[in-house]
């Protein structure tokens, strides 16, 4: 990989906004997302290589992945060549990861990789998002209750004392706004 190219990966818990975070970056940095590959059904709208690489059983496992996930029965991962085919159109990217892939592309390219660990005030907060968005009361129940939830919570800790890691307490968009304008002027200044 190219050192002088950029990889901001979003992560944290249901709720904390790394989806909003994506698409403001994109839109506001000219960052290209990184298309992850999965075997889960094409929604309606979705669209092969832009939502998602659509693949079957088979063909998911044809790709080298830095890191995938089996979740609901269904594989997503993110492969080298989703990687280098952002950097063809930028040299700054973005992707959304659970913690553990986070930690994957910590490991495997730390001069490349640039980690926002997002969290909230309260638990009531993350609740009022997922509420808001539309998620059943059984489905957030279940999500908040969630191994993966407690896991991605409590890895913010491991976040903060990593290199090339931030964690941005997400309650308020205007001050999310000015702290991401904050950690782009160091970034860009220091790549």
């Amino acid at each position: 990989m190219d050192y002088m190219k950029k990889i901001v990966v979003l992560t944290g818990a249901s709720g904390t906004g790394k989806t909003t975070i994506c698409n403001y970056l994109q839109t506001e940095y000219q960052m290209e997302k990184i298309i992850t590959h999965t075997t889960r059904p094409q929604r309606q709208g979705e669209i092969h290589g832009r939502d998602y690489y659509f693949e079957s059983q088979a063909s998911f496992f044809q790709h080298e992945y830095l890191e995938s996930v089996e979740y609901d029965h269904n594989y997503y991962g993110s492969s080298k060549t989703g990687i280098q085919k952002a950097f063809e159109k930028s040299d700054w990217a973005t992707i959304v990861l659970d913690s553990e892939g986070a930690k994957a592309y910590l490991e495997q390219l730390p001069n490349e990789t640039i980690v926002i660990s997002l969290t909230v005030a309260t638990e009531g907060c993350l609740q009022g998002r997922l509420e808001k968005r539309g998620d059943s009361q059984a489905s957030i129940e279940q999500r908040l209750a969630s191994h993966e939830t407690k896991r991605d919570e409590e890895r913010c800790d491991y976040f903060a004392s990593q290199k090339n890691c931030y964690v941005i307490v997400n309650d308020d968009w205007q001050a999310t706004k000015q702290k991401i304008a904050d950690l782009m002027k160091e970034l860009q200044a220091n790549k």
